[in-house]
């Protein structure tokens, strides 16, 4: 089923399967850290851009992106825009906000 991400007067239809896939594999790295436990390659890729671990990918981000399926790639931005938008609405105890390198804004 695919999945409507809605940002601020615009929209962006993904497959279902990949929001779900990338959100998961997003937690999964935040928990174990670099190596990403099990994650297929697109998976660890897809959750390191989003947890902001550019430095953990094995390539630059556009070749990185590109290797990936086109609504994989898609994908990836919109979760790193709604953690975001989830961010910027609910406090950090929240269970739905972003935890840990899922964060936008990392301040003290």
């Amino acid at each position: 089923m695919p999945t409507k991400f809605t940002f601020h007067g615009g929209s962006l239809v993904t497959d279902g399967y990949a929001s779900k896939l990338i959100r998961q594999a997003s937690s999964r790295l935040n928990e174990v850290g670099r190596g990403g436990g099990g994650l297929s390659k697109h998976e660890y890729n897809a959750a390191a851009i989003v947890n902001g671990r550019l430095d953990w990918l094995d390539e630059d981000l556009r070749t990185t992106l590109i290797s990936m399926n086109r609504d994989f790639a898609f994908t990836v931005v919109a979760v790193i825009l709604e953690n975001w938008d989830r961010e910027m609405r609910l406090p950090a105890d929240h269970a739905d906000a972003p935890k840990g390198d899922q964060r936008v804004l990392r301040g003290e």
